[in-house]
This record gives structure tokens, sequence and C-alpha cells, in this order.
């Protein structure tokens, strides 16, 4: 089994990397880079654990 990791921690990855809310509808936040194309959403409270394939998805969704 992976490593559980927190929303908050998933968020403060993607904003050390330039990556910022654009929106947000509920718990889902969508991230833009001001460089890169495209969108990383990233749902759930900031307590609770990212799954591991989730968070797979998210990491290489901008590439």
């Amino acid at each position: 089994m992976g490593r559980r990791v927190k929303v908050r921690r998933v968020l403060r990855v993607f904003a050390d990397d330039g990556q910022t809310v654009d929106r947000q509808r509920g718990s889902h936040r969508i991230l833009v880079h001001p460089t890169t194309p495209g969108t990383v959403t990233v749902a759930g409270k900031p307590g609770v654990d990212v799954p591991p394939g989730t968070l797979a998805r998210s990491a290489t969704s901008q590439d």
C-alpha cells in the first residue's frame, strides 16, 4: 500500500511549483500554472487523505 498524503500537503506541493487556485466549487479546487497549459483538480477537505492512485494521476496530469 502506498504512503498516505493529506490534501493540505498536495496543495502545498502544487503551490510550491507555482500553481494557484483558479476557482473552487465545494471541496474541488482547480489549480492553474502561469506558464503550463491545463488545469489540475484537487478534491477533498485539507485534513483528508488522498488515495495513492489519485495522487499519481494528479502529479502527471500537467506533463
